[in-house]
């Protein structure tokens, strides 16, 4: 496997098709189904870690994709801050707003 679309194909074959409107999200949901799957000893270990290498290295060019969204739109607005609202599934928050309104002088 050497693209998302060969490890969406692959999950398909077992019933599996993730659609969450969030690129990001569908990755990560993706990553948990591979995992169950490899656990379950449906896969070679060897198609598990290509297919997750691909997931990982998609995830972070999402996440660097993301990053410049949001410094292209919010840097553009001339705010003293960032903000980024995402929440990945685990609870653990991307970015958050950070003002510089009290420590920044």
């Amino acid at each position: 496997m050497k693209t998302l679309y060969d490890v969406q194909q692959f999950l398909k074959q077992f019933g599996i098709i993730v659609y969450m409107g969030k690129r990001l999200y569908d990755i990560e949901l993706m990553k948990i189904e591979l995992s169950r799957i490899y656990d379950a000893g449906l896969m070679d270990k060897l198609d598990y870690l290509e297919a997750e290498a691909v997931l990982r290295r998609e995830h972070k060019l999402e996440l660097d994709y993301l990053e410049k969204m949001e410094i292209r739109y919010y840097g553009n607005l001339g705010i003293m801050g960032t903000y980024s609202g995402d929440v990945r599934m685990d609870g653990i928050q991307l970015s958050s707003y950070s003002s510089c309104s009290e420590n920044c002088r």
